[in-house]
Formats: structure tokens, sequence, C-alpha cells
């Protein structure tokens, strides 16, 4: 939307507002990793450090639990088959290794690996991950994010199913700056306002500037 039919004001605007699929996708794919059907991980944690959701095998294990790991019918691991009982943590830390990989790659596989071994095997298993479930606006818009214990799930359903908007302002081709609005996912007109009367145009300029945004404000944002 521009003024260019109006320029006997001495002012040439634009203002743009739509919602932005392109940091829609840019937004989910810096936070999220698919690691399975319906299934991601979260890449950072709440101190923007990267995350990778890991398990630890508990190494005290029974007799019993031990002589269940070598039961023919319980490997899953075929290429780690042993035949004694020597370097047995070895053997767990393989194991370990293993589910941990699976966990960044393919969760499915992971979980019923993993639950063999707890129900079939007994073994414990500690973890620095929670699954978080959200869902989205319509039947069948449901995903599982593995998060940090402690993580603030609080913007995940946002950025799954929402999409931010980009605000965009120029005067006589200069960029105007709103950063306070441009890339949210909830921007109201009054905000749109408001951070246009913080800018440090010309206060004539201004005016002219908050009458034509008013005037031009869309009722529906429309998607790019």
């Amino acid at each position: 939307m521009n003024n260019y039919d109006m320029s006997s004001t001495g002012v040439n605007i634009e203002f743009y507002i739509s919602y932005d699929n392109f940091l829609a996708r840019t937004n989910f794919d810096d936070n999220f990793t698919n690691i399975s059907k319906e299934v991601y991980r979260c890449n950072y944690d709440n101190n923007g450090n990267e995350f990778l959701p890991k398990i630890e095998i508990s190494k005290k294990l029974t007799l019993k639990q031990k002589k269940a790991l070598f039961k023919e019918d319980l490997y899953c691991y075929e290429y780690m088959r042993i035949r004694s009982f020597s370097n047995f943590n070895d053997y767990l830390s393989d194991i370990e290794t293993h589910l941990n990989n699976l966990l960044v790659s393919d969760y499915q596989k992971f979980k019923n690996e993993k639950y063999d071994l707890e129900n079939l095997c007994g073994l414990n298993f500690t973890k620095n991950f929670k699954l978080y479930e959200t869902r989205g606006y319509t039947q069948g818009d449901y995903a599982g994010v593995l998060v940090p214990c402690e993580y603030n799930c609080s913007n995940i359903a946002q950025i799954f199913w929402d999409c931010p908007i980009s605000v965009q302002l120029s005067v006589n081709d200069e960029e105007v700056s709103l950063h306070s609005v441009d890339g949210f996912y909830d921007v109201e007109k009054e905000q749109v306002i408001e951070n246009i009367k913080q800018t440090n145009l010309d206060e004539l300029v201004k005016e002219k500037v908050l009458k034509f945004v008013n005037q031009v404000y869309p009722d529906d944002i429309i998607y790019d």
C-alpha cells in the first residue's frame, strides 16, 4: 500500500503488513528438528545452548537382568552380541550409545527398543528430556516435542501452528524500523501506531504517516 497518487503532500509512504510464511518456516527450522513421524526435538535449551536429548542406563544390574540381556529372543542389537559377562559395562555403554543415536534420528525405533529393554530385561533409564505435546486448530494437528526437563514451553504452539506478521514502512524510499512489531505473532493496529509514534521521523512527516496508516490498515491481514 502506498500513497504515490497523493504525492502532492511531498511525502511518499509505503506500508506493508502480511503474515510471513518464509519467516514462519525459518523460525520453525531454527527451533525444531524432525526425528520421526509427528515427533521433533527442540534445538536449544532455555539459555540458547544446543540441546540433544539423552538417556543413561543404570549400570548396577542384577544377575537376572544380565541373563535377560543374553537371551537370544531379546537381541535388538545383533551387531553387539557378546559371549560372556566380561566387560559388561562396556556392553551397556554400547547399548546406551546405540539408543542415543536413535533418539536423535528415529524416535519410534528408539521407543520400541527402549520398551523391550525396560520391560523384558528390567533395565532402568534416566533422561534429560520430557515429551511436550501440542495440538493445532484442526483435527489431526498434533506434534510431540522432546524438550529439556525444565524447558519453558509457552511459545512452542505458536511456532508450530501460527504465522508471524511482517510489518514494513518506508518514507521517501527510506525504510523506517518497526522492530517492536515486525516479526511478532500477535500484532494489533494500536501497537503499530504506537511504534510509529516512537520513531525519529520529523513530526509533520510523522503526522502524515500516521494518518495514512490509519486509513489503509487492513481489517484482515493477508498471507504473503
